[in-house]
């Protein structure tokens, strides 16, 4: 048996806040004890963590799909719009995005949501990242790649159209140009192999090549 003199630790999850307490008293839900036993005092849950019960030793990380950005959570935030988030222990709001192979759009209803990535046609890195087109895709510069029904179309010729690795490569390759990246700029021809020549050549060639160029 304990004698009187004899004083035991609170166990990790509670404390007792006074000397000379007769019992532990468990820490609210949104605080711990940091994992340590003996402790006068709760600790908060930093932003990106919870305590969901009460007498909890330790805050959990929010999990993916979650976050908190205020300290003492009790239960983190859902990302809404059908997004997540990269990592668990997200601190902010911000840090909610579409997942990989998925985008931001527009809904009819006004809402924004995160909408399947057409394929074939397109990939979704997700994350805040736009849709990029497929090799042998084309979309037009100005087209919206937050819409809900992307602008997509299929190239008749796939070299025309490279597919893009960022938003900010070229829609179509070899300087072509326009619907399907089938024409090229004017003073210049379409050859064979996707490429655009230039009409200004020397001798009988160059006359029929000009007429072709003047009909595109």
């Amino acid at each position: 048996d304990y004698s009187q003199t004899d004083c035991i630790a609170c166990d990790a999850g509670s404390i007792a806040a006074t000397e000379g307490a007769t019992t532990c008293s468990l820490c609210p839900s949104g605080s711990s004890t940091l994992g340590r036993e003996g402790r006068s005092a709760c600790e908060a849950c930093e932003p990106g963590q919870e305590a969901s019960e009460e007498g909890l030793a330790r805050c959990s990380s929010c999990p993916r799909g979650r976050y908190s950005s205020s300290e003492g959570s009790s239960q983190c935030d859902e990302c809404q719009g059908g997004m997540t988030t990269q990592d668990v222990g997200s601190r902010n709001i911000s840090s909610c995005a579409c997942a990989e192979g998925s985008f931001l759009a527009l809904a009819k209803t006004g809402e924004w949501l995160c909408r399947n990535c057409p394929s074939p046609g397109a990939t979704c890195p997700g994350f805040g990242l736009p849709p990029l087109l497929e090799k042998g895709y084309f979309m037009f510069d100005d087209s919206s790649r937050t819409a809900w029904d992307l602008d997509v179309w299929r190239c008749q010729s796939e070299s025309a159209c490279p597919g893009q690795s960022s938003v900010d490569d070229n829609v179509c390759s070899h300087g072509l140009l326009g619907l399907n990246c089938a024409k090229c700029p004017r003073g210049q021809y379409r050859t064979r192999l996707s490429t655009c020549g230039d009409c200004a050549v020397q001798g009988v060639a160059a006359a029929m090549i000009a007429v072709f160029c003047l009909v595109l």
